[in-house]
């Protein structure tokens, strides 16, 4: 947990400046096709925190659209001479019966040359997949980046995006509070939207564990949170089991750290509806994993998947020749 930041090295600078490249053409290709987009994260994020300074670098590039796009976006970056590199097709995600985007949030796309990575999203967070979205891709603001004004969330979306984000990921880096920071002393949030945001998807959890960790490390009090003693005891609960030796020492191995991650997850969620939704979303993700064995003849695409949701046992048995 809160791992510190990445040193900026010349190939970090480098490619910080051809994703910036990549990502203004993106964006105003996407702009003329008329394709409604939010780009999350990542290089707009650094503009609007910490102006023309580097201080964070991202290794890929996430952009939000809305679902009926996905078809036109693949096509697009397919013949922009992009890879599918995620565990299903585009045909499982939108041509079978049972529609898979109800369940998966994202997609990955990788240029062998460029080595440049998307994330295209089509929903706002795995958090936020249940009917309940509260991204409108039409409510934005908007950052100028190289004379290009790119989409972005508002204040507020984007200070909860983050909580949300963090949580989910266990707050790993020290680079994520350090941006909640200076993003909630930046710019003037209007915190009961904020919480609004969080009560509306019930996701408070994430919220209340940024404003503890905030006032930790950062001795920065935010505003009242309004929270359950269940609330409050998971999140202190998880907290703890986080910033713990024991969980340093799981989650030293990408297989043992999804899995991990994964029991983690659910207690983000307070309602029964959340954990099921949670829960179906793991056994998705490993059936279209499963589905492209013979797409395959590498298991690569789809082993970080699978096993890392199995016990260990059962993954040192399928791994024998």
């Amino acid at each position: 947990m809160l791992k510190p930041t990445h040193k900026l090295t010349l190939h970090r600078i480098n490619r910080h400046l051809k994703s910036m490249h990549e990502l203004v053409r993106i964006a105003a290709d996407f702009s003329q096709m008329g394709i409604d987009y939010i780009v999350l994260k990542g290089i707009p994020l650094n503009k609007l925190l910490y102006e023309d300074q580097l201080v964070r670098s991202s290794r890929d590039i996430d952009i939000l659209i809305q679902i009926r796009d996905i078809q036109r976006v693949h096509q697009y970056l397919i013949a922009d001479g992009y890879q599918l590199e995620s565990s299903v097709s585009i045909a499982d995600l939108t041509q079978e019966p049972s529609c898979l985007t109800q369940y998966l949030d994202e997609i990955l796309y990788r240029h062998p040359h460029k080595k440049i990575a998307l994330d295209i999203k089509w929903h706002i967070s795995t958090m936020n997949c249940f009917g309940m979205s509260w991204c409108n891709l039409e409510n934005h603001d908007v950052i100028a980046i190289r004379g290009h004004n790119i989409r972005i969330l508002n204040p507020e979306q984007n200070f909860y995006y983050l909580c949300n984000h963090a949580a989910k990921h266990d707050w790993e880096f020290a680079q994520w509070l350090e941006d909640l920071n200076v993003l909630s002393q930046k710019v003037s949030l209007r915190w009961g939207r904020v919480v609004s945001l969080a009560q509306a998807t019930k996701t408070i959890r994430p919220l209340l564990e940024a404003s503890l960790l905030l006032q930790q490390h950062h001795a920065l009090q935010l505003q009242s949170i309004p929270h359950s003693f269940w609330d409050k005891l998971v999140v202190n609960t998880r907290l703890a089991v986080i910033q713990s030796k024991w969980f340093e020492r799981w989650t030293t191995t990408p297989k043992s750290k999804g899995y991990l991650s994964a029991i983690m997850g659910l207690f983000l969620y307070p309602t029964l509806f959340q954990k099921y939704h949670y829960t179906k979303r793991l056994f998705v993700l490993r059936v279209a994993s499963l589905r492209q064995i013979s797409r395959f003849k590498s298991p690569k695409p789809y082993k970080m998947i699978l096993f890392s949701l199995l016990p260990d046992w059962r993954k040192s048995n399928r791994e024998r020749p």
